[in-house]
């Protein structure tokens, strides 16, 4: 596999709508030195600013607290995802999407304007959507308590697609008596 950082490599020069994997080695001592190298790579060498995840450990987060902080401040993209996929920013529905502010006709980039923002923000800079580093109840063990079962997209879910079409059926016909059974199937994910 060649060096990402060597010129001409397409995870640098192409925005990728796709599943794709890149490895870089970034210098860093400790948290905050590696955070800083790591969003300052992001900014300046990675192509597009629509979304980005950072993921980060609860005992990190906990230790270096303020260089996390800084980090999500730091990173200039539309959606920051914190131990979630960014695009969960776009699939709420509300939160405002799209590319970090900046761009124009002549260099569009990710995209001029933020969709949804059903709460009409002005002045949008970026949404960052947070999620437990781990579900229950993997996230008692990592430090990061939570009561949201294994999501029904996680390869390890025993009943996300039972959960997937009970889901789908009360999109198409919202009746309150779908909702133990889509909520009994999540549950036993």
């Amino acid at each position: 596999m060649p060096d990402i950082t060597d010129e001409g490599d397409p995870m640098l020069d192409t925005e990728v709508f796709a599943s794709a994997l890149g490895v870089v080695r970034l210098p860093g001592a400790d948290a905050r030195a590696f955070l800083r190298a790591a969003t300052e790579f992001a900014n300046d060498r990675l192509p597009g600013t629509l979304g980005a995840t950072l993921l980060v450990h609860p005992r990190t987060e906990r230790a270096h607290r303020s260089a996390v902080e800084e980090a999500v401040a730091g990173l200039r993209y539309g959606t920051l995802g914190v131990n979630c996929w960014s695009a969960f920013g776009f699939l709420l529905g509300y939160t405002p999407w799209g590319a970090f502010p900046g761009h124009d006709r002549q260099d569009i980039g990710s995209g001029v304007g933020f969709v949804h923002n059903a709460f009409m923000l002005e002045h949008v800079e970026k949404t960052v959507v947070r999620a437990p580093f781990a579900p229950a109840p993997r996230g008692l063990f990592t430090g990061s308590p939570s009561l949201s079962p294994r999501p029904p997209y996680y390869v390890t879910n025993r009943t996300g697609r039972t959960t997937m079409e009970r889901l789908t059926a009360y999109t198409a016909d919202p009746r309150a008596t779908r909702l133990p059974g889509i909520f009994a199937s999540a549950l036993l994910g």
